[in-house]
């Protein structure tokens, strides 16, 4: 099947790569094995959207307490 030339596709203009431990990755796919929908990044964007509806304090302690893991 050929592609619509009519359609747009979504342009992707930063992709980012993380460092993760261990402990990161056995948590994320804990995550992933929840829903089959779910990929790794849907999950780092709802963890995304979910530091944003923190208050800044509350985001500045996950964020720290992160950070010392």
């Amino acid at each position: 099947m050929l592609k619509d030339p009519e359609s747009r596709r979504a342009r992707k203009t930063n992709i980012s790569s993380m460092r993760l431990d261990e402990q990161a990755v056995a948590e994320i796919n804990a995550i992933l094995n929840e829903n089959p929908l779910y990929s790794r990044s849907v999950v780092l964007r709802g963890a995304v959207l979910a530091l944003t509806r923190l208050t800044r304090d509350q985001r500045e302690k996950l964020i720290l307490e992160a950070a010392s893991r």
